[in-house]
C-alpha cells in the first residue's frame, strides 16, 4: 500500500518516463539515414512543402551529431495534446507541485538529460519509524545504589476501650428515642429533643434538626443529658427498678412532651434493656432507665361511698378529670379532650395539646364541659364544615358533608360511600365554628 504522495509522484514519473520513448523514436525517425531515404524519395518531387523540408533538415543534420535539434515533420503523426512536445521559443510551464513532493529536474529533464533515472528520496517517512525510533530510545535506569524511602510501618492496633469507661463509645452510644437537650445558638438555650436517627459513625439527627447529623465533637458541645428540675424528679431518678417483666406498667419521661408518660413494658432482653409501648422497636439499655423510667403512679383508692377519690399521684396527674372540650383554632371547632396533668398554679396539660400549658385565663376561652351524651345534635346540611375523627390516623381530620340522607345520616367527602348513622356523629363529628 502506498500513501497519496507516493501515488502521485509515481504518476508523473510514468508520464515523463512515456514522453521519453515517444521522443527517442521521433530521433529515431529523424537520424542522417532515414534523412538521406527521404532525401532520394522527394528529390523529383518540386513542391514548395518540399523543399521548405529539405532547406530546414539538412543545414541542421550533421553526422557527428548525437543528439540534434529538429523540428517536428508534418508527415509525423500528430500526438494527443497531453503528450504536445513545448515549442522552442515558448516558455516552459511546470504546474505547481507542493514543496513536500518535489523532485530534481534531472528526473523530469526527459531524452536530453544523460544521467540515468533515479528514484526520488521520499519525504515522508515510511510507516513503522517513528515507533523504531521510540523503541531505540533510552530509559532511565534507577541506580540501585539509590536510597529508597523506608517501607510504612504497619498500625498499630487501638487500644480496647472499656465498655464501662465514660468515654467508651458502646458506653455513650445513643439510640433512636433517647430524650436528650440539644442547645440552639439561635434562642440561646436548652431545648429539650429525642433522638431520631443514628449513623454507624455515631453521628445522631434530634427532633429540633431532622435534617442535620450531629457528629461526635457536635454532640460534646450542643447535646447533654435532660435536666428534670420540677415535681420531685430527682428523687424519682434514684428510685430501684428492680427487675422489670413484661406488662409491667411504668412511666417514661418524654424529653418533647417534658412530663411523665404512662407506658407499659414490651419485651425484656437477657440485658435487662426493655421496650415500651410508647416507644416500639427503641430499646432502652439498663444504663438510662434510672433516668428515664421510674415505677408506675399509684392507682386510685375508691373512698368510703365506693366513689374515686380526688387523690392525685406524685407525677401530678388528676385522677377525677372529667369530660372536656377543647377549641382547637386549626381546626376552628370543638374536640373532646382530657386534662392529663395538673400544675400548682392551676396550668393545666390536656391530650389534644400535651405539649403545652394551658393557663387559667386561657381555659375560660378555650375549655369547656363536654355536651351530654343525650344531648340532641345538629340537623345536617350539605356542604357543612365539619371535622371527622379517623381512627386509623388517630387524629381530627376538617371535611364536608356531601350528601344527607333520610335518617340524617351523612357522607363525608373523604369518606364517600360509608353513611355515618347519628349514633356514629356523635363520637365522630363535629361541625365547625366560626367564633368561639
Amino acid at each position: 500500500d502506498m500513501s497519496p504522495s507516493q501515488v502521485f509522484l509515481m504518476k508523473h514519473l510514468e508520464e515523463d518516463e512515456r514522453q521519453a520513448q515517444q521522443a527517442k523514436m521521433i530521433l529515431e525517425e529523424l537520424s542522417p539515414a532515414s534523412l538521406v531515404f527521404r532525401q532520394k524519395h522527394v528529390e523529383h518531387e518540386d513542391s514548395p512543402q518540399s523543399k521548405q523540408l529539405i532547406e530546414e533538415v539538412s543545414p541542421r543534420v550533421s553526422p557527428r551529431a548525437a543528439t540534434p535539434k529538429v523540428s517536428v515533420s508534418p508527415r509525423v503523426s500528430p500526438r494527443p495534446e497531453a503528450f504536445q512536445m513545448p515549442k522552442e521559443d515558448s516558455p516552459r510551464v511546470e504546474a505547481p507541485r507542493p514543496e513536500a513532493f518535489r523532485v530534481p529536474k534531472a528526473v523530469f529533464s526527459g531524452p536530453r538529460a544523460e544521467a540515468p533515472f533515479c528514484p526520488p528520496v521520499w519525504l515522508d517517512p515510511l510507516p513503522g519509524e517513528s515507533l523504531m525510533d521510540l523503541s531505540s530510545t533510552e530509559k532511565p535506569v534507577v541506580n540501585a545504589s539509590d536510597d529508597l524511602p523506608p517501607p510504612p510501618e504497619p498500625p498499630e492496633d487501638p487500644p480496647e476501650s472499656d465498655p464501662e469507661s465514660p468515654d467508651s463509645p458502646e458506653c455513650s452510644r445513643a439510640f433512636v428515642g433517647q430524650p436528650l437537650e440539644f442547645f440552639s445558638k439561635t434562642a440561646q438555650r436548652w431545648l429539650p429533643c429525642e433522638v431520631i436517627n443514628v449513623r454507624s459513625d455515631l453521628a445522631i439527627m434530634v427532633t429540633v434538626k431532622p435534617n442535620t447529623w450531629l457528629s461526635l465533637e457536635d454532640q460534646r458541645i450542643r447535646i447533654r443529658e435532660p435536666q428534670v428540675k420540677d415535681r420531685g424528679v430527682e428523687q424519682d431518678h434514684q428510685q430501684d427498678l428492680g427487675q422489670l417483666m413484661v406488662g409491667q406498667a411504668v412511666e417514661y419521661f418524654s424529653a418533647s412532651a417534658g412530663r411523665w408518660i404512662p407506658c407499659e413494658v414490651t419485651m425484656v432482653d437477657a440485658e435487662q434493656s426493655v421496650q415500651l409501648d410508647v416507644k416500639p422497636g427503641a430499646w432502652i439499655p439498663r444504663r438510662h432507665q434510672l433516668s428515664r423510667l421510674r415505677r408506675a403512679a399509684q392507682p386510685v383508692v375508691p373512698g368510703a361511698d365506693g366513689r374515686a377519690s380526688a387523690k392525685a399521684s406524685s407525677s401530678g396527674y388528676r385522677q377525677d378529670t372529667k369530660a372536656l372540650e377543647y377549641y382547637s383554632l386549626n381546626l376552628t371547632a370543638w374536640i373532646p379532650c382530657v386534662i392529663l396533668e395538673e400544675g400548682a398554679s392551676g396550668n393545666v396539660v390536656i391530650d389534644a395539646l400535651p405539649y403545652a400549658w394551658i393557663t387559667p385565663a386561657q381555659q375560660a376561652s378555650y375549655l369547656r364541659p363536654a355536651a351530654a351524651p343525650g344531648l340532641q345534635l345538629r340537623i345536617p346540611l350539605i356542604g357543612d364544615k365539619v371535622v371527622y375523627f379517623s381512627a386509623s390516623h388517630k387524629r381530627w381530620i376538617p371535611t364536608i358533608v356531601t350528601d344527607v340522607g333520610d335518617r340524617d345520616e351523612v357522607e363525608l367527602e373523604i369518606k364517600p360511600g360509608v353513611w355515618l348513622q347519628r349514633e356514629a356523629q356523635q363520637r365522630v363529628l363535629r361541625w365547625c365554628a366560626s367564633k368561639l
